[in-house]
């Protein structure tokens, strides 16, 4: 934790900042809940002809997604195999 000369804790240290929102919400009877989120893109580990990074081709049907659907879960499926290996670490 960051201090200022006289041994004060720093007002903008992220820790000293995260310290007094949690004493306030404990004033309040109130207790924070967070989370994390684990984001990742599967990605072929072949380039394009241009040398950049693809989306991989789905097994199976070999079909390679050609716009980006970071919301949609539709084409899930077609690489549960994977997402259950990394599920299971």
């Amino acid at each position: 934790t960051m201090l200022d000369e006289d041994g004060t804790p720093f007002d903008v240290e992220p820790r000293n900042v995260l310290n007094r929102v949690w004493q306030a919400l404990r004033q309040r009877g109130l207790f924070p809940v967070a989370a994390v989120e684990l984001e990742f893109y599967l990605i072929d580990r072949l380039r394009d002809a241009e040398g950049d990074l693809q989306p991989p081709c789905a097994p199976g049907t070999q079909e390679r997604n050609t716009q980006s659907q970071v919301y949609s879960v539709d084409n899930l499926n077609h690489f549960a195999e994977v997402l259950n290996d990394i599920d299971a670490l």
